[in-house]
């Protein structure tokens, strides 16, 4: 593929990304409105979005090796955040994971998954580069050190499935950075060791886990994903209804009248209520704009020429699919409930806001190595001129 193809394709999914985005922006402000109908949340949401457009649009002017250069303290920053919390956060449903400025709620975890992808890839990267391909447990080891901190913290407030992001991101981005079998072996093993423990523990000896931190809540949850009937019908109630209205929808939804009372649906639940409205069709259409989007991400990933981008597109795309699997997957029942939310979709500025940072990364890859919608690279120019 020439220099002049792979920029017009680099335009082109730039152009796509951000159709999809717009879609998922209105999908997310209709379906706020039609099960809250408060036009504060809307207009709340639509800051949101608005400001993200600002990162993306302030980004076109950095590029993105500043943020490979400035990782460990973007890392560093993302720590000091998740402490801040943890000392000074307000707590709801007794977990403290936000921190209360007054007019918003930040909740810090969702900024520190993209620091914490930005200086993972730098780590794999410069490790790549200087083709330690020896050193692999070495690699392993520092991987270990910059997860183990924030999971730390993570656990603290206690978020578990926020905990099981950092994991995946960490497993994903080593595995496509080429780690040797019998470091991938020793950490699959061991994974599956320390999985296989927690099940014994959430079995047979729950106390233990609850002197470290776990909260019964927690323990409710997965109960519930079990077996729903085996627990109380307050613990089981916010799944029950969320499946019970995206069942209720059938192929082409029960229209703009929502029947079935769902807790949070605005929220962490608000795909039960585009299942409900829209039906099997409404749902397949957002899920096929998810599929779009990752795809654009991986097309993305093939047309960058640096390691270090491509991790960090990689970080992104396990971290996005995993929210919107998560998700889903929860509001039918498949999964245990976490407070994990559909990616551009729920309500939350945090959330919008970190889904906003991650789509402003990956156009700004795209603009630094061919052309975005936003102009040309003049670097990428130079250097066409010069293999021309």
């Amino acid at each position: 593929m020439t220099g002049k193809n792979i920029k017009s394709e680099a335009g082109i999914l730039s152009a796509n990304i951000a159709v999809i985005v717009t879609f998922l922006y209105l999908i997310s402000v209709a379906m706020i409105f039609l099960v809250t109908g408060d036009k504060k949340l809307v207009i709340l949401q639509t800051t949101w979005y608005l400001l993200g457009v600002m990162v993306i649009i302030f980004m076109r002017f950095i590029s993105i090796s500043y943020f490979e250069k400035y990782a460990v303290w973007l890392y560093g920053l993302g720590i000091l955040m998740l402490a801040v919390v943890l000392i000074f956060g307000k707590e709801v449903n007794g977990a403290k994971r936000w921190l209360d400025l007054g007019v918003v709620s930040l909740q810090t975890s969702e900024f520190m998954k993209i620091f914490f992808i930005l200086y993972l890839a730098k780590i794999i990267a410069h490790h790549r580069e200087k083709k330690q391909q020896g050193q692999e447990l070495l690699l392993f080891v520092k991987v270990f050190l910059v997860l183990i901190v924030p999971l730390v913290f993570i656990f603290k407030q206690p978020d578990l499935g926020t905990a099981i992001v950092f994991l995946l991101i960490t497993c994903g981005m080593l595995f496509i950075g080429g780690l040797s079998k019998k470091i991938i072996a020793v950490a699959v093993i061991s994974g599956s060791a320390i999985m296989g423990g927690l099940t014994y523990l959430i079995i047979f000896q729950r106390q233990i886990l609850l002197n470290i931190g776990m909260k019964n809540y927690q323990f409710q949850r997965i109960d519930t994903w079990i077996d729903g009937s085996a627990v109380d019908a307050d613990s089981a109630y916010n799944v029950e209804q969320a499946v019970l209205a995206v069942g209720s929808g059938g192929y082409v939804g029960n229209g703009m009248d929502p029947q079935v009372y769902v807790p949070e649906r605005h929220t962490d639940f608000i795909f039960s209520m585009i299942g409900e409205t829209t039906g099997l069709i409404g749902s397949a259409i957002l899920i096929i704009l998810y599929f779009f989007l990752m795809y654009y991400f991986i097309r993305t990933c093939f047309l960058t020429k640096t390691l270090y981008h491509t991790y960090v597109i990689t970080g992104i795309l396990i971290m996005m699919s995993y929210h919107m699997f998560q998700n889903i997957a929860m509001n039918i029942g498949l999964m245990p409930v976490t407070g994990i939310p559909l990616p551009f979709i729920s309500y939350g500025g945090s959330a919008i806001l970190a889904n906003m940072l991650s789509i402003a990364i990956i156009l700004s890859i795209q603009h630094q190595h061919y052309s975005s919608v936003f102009g040309s690279d003049p670097s990428f120019e130079k250097k066409e001129a010069l293999t021309n």
